[in-house]
């Protein structure tokens, strides 16, 4: 058995192979724009700083190996030979490569996501149609459906999208259930939600998208010129009553790796068989403000309606935190029923912990930068 995977040095894919090399899953080859060398010693190092056990390791090390692929490229842009032989090769296909800024340029996101997405499907049609096929999409393919409950099987982009990657991915997961359509080739289409770190992320493992919510506070912190003044209210356009759904990754890598090998065993009743794999419970936009707020104790952050007369940190949040802002209007849900009913029990989480991810920037790292004018935010 001879698994690929793309994306397999990401966040998402670092703790999937890790869980996948726990198991007897065979060999693994993993697809990476790098060099084989420089991604294999590169994932090595990942796994080793997430404390993967000796074993798994050891696996990874006599059972992975990366070859250079560009899934953005026709053909990944391998020689023709090379393409033929990983298809004849290839037994299970994780696709999981996808460029995740949420405000990237379009047609970067629509190159990596939805382009790369139409390559790596060329593959496993060249491939022997027993090839099972898993797609990595997200629960945000729901884009601005902010209220009510989304369903396993809805894919609906008439309410818009929240940022160019909500609908980057959202395109491509049309293009996986035509391609399975025209094909009859059946997909695993599994859909996380926001997926956090199981704990405080280590140096030399890969980042998570909160990283980047947690450096543009810190440079608020850092513009901010006010040394033991009370704290600025800082009114950010949401309800105080939204929530986020997140999930920890290396749960979602378990409970995703569990639900593909119960759909391999059972008989296929649909082509495409989607599954939100999200946590049971959400969290309250509210909460990780409040959180935030604790570790950047210069500001006091309140959800509402837009404020009228910004002050000059609303300005900087409505710019700097752009990304993010929208998702503190939601309080939409996801069903999970069909997953439940593959995993009936003994796959529930704990609640998410959020405590350590501000922890990873402690106060005495932070530097006080003095700016210009109030009217400029830092340019760091």
């Amino acid at each position: 058995m001879t698994v690929v995977v793309t994306g397999g040095t990401g966040f998402t894919g670092t703790y999937l192979l890790r869980s996948m090399l726990s198991r007897d899953v065979g060999d693994v080859v993993v697809l990476s724009r790098d060099e084989p060398g420089k991604a294999h010693g590169r994932l090595l190092s990942a796994l080793d700083a997430l404390g993967t056990p000796p074993a798994v390791l050891d696996a990874a090390r006599r059972r992975v190996t990366t070859a250079q692929a560009d899934i953005g490229r026709p053909g990944l842009d391998l020689p023709q030979d090379r393409f033929r032989a990983l298809a004849d090769s290839m037994t299970e296909l994780w696709h999981c490569a996808a460029d995740t800024t949420l405000h990237a340029d379009p047609v970067r996101l629509r190159r990596a996501n939805l382009d790369g997405t139409r390559n790596v499907l060329a593959l496993a049609e060249a491939a022997a149609p027993g090839t099972r096929v898993r797609h990595l999409s997200t629960a945000f393919v729901a884009g601005r459906r902010r209220e009510g409950l989304i369903r396993e099987d809805d894919l609906d982009g008439s309410a818009g999208f929240e940022n160019a990657y909500e609908q980057s991915k959202y395109h491509a997961e049309a293009a996986v259930r035509d391609w399975s359509c025209r094909t009859g080739r059946p997909v695993l289409v599994l859909r996380p939600s926001l997926m956090i770190p199981d704990g405080p992320v280590p140096a030399g493992a890969p980042s998570h998208q909160l990283a980047s919510l947690v450096s543009l506070l810190v440079r608020m912190r850092a513009v901010h010129r006010r040394p033991g003044a009370a704290p600025m209210t800082v009114r950010l356009p949401g309800r105080p009553d939204a929530r986020l759904n997140m999930v920890q990754v290396g749960h979602a890598a378990d409970l995703m790796l569990d639900a593909s090998a119960r759909t391999a065993a059972r008989p296929a009743e649909r082509t495409v068989t989607t599954l939100h794999v999200v946590h049971p419970q959400d969290t309250s936009a509210e909460h990780l403000w409040r959180l935030a707020a604790e570790h950047v104790p210069e500001f006091r952050f309140t959800l509402g309606p837009p404020p009228a007369d910004p002050n000059f940190f609303e300005r900087f949040a409505a710019k700097y935190l752009q990304p993010f802002l929208p998702f503190a209007w939601h309080r939409r849900s996801y069903d999970r029923s069909r997953l439940l009913s593959l995993l009936p029990g003994g796959h529930e989480p704990g609640p998410p912990n959020l405590d350590f991810l501000f922890d990873e920037f402690p106060p005495a790292r932070i530097e006080r930068q003095p700016v210009a004018t109030a009217e400029r935010p830092s340019s760091r």
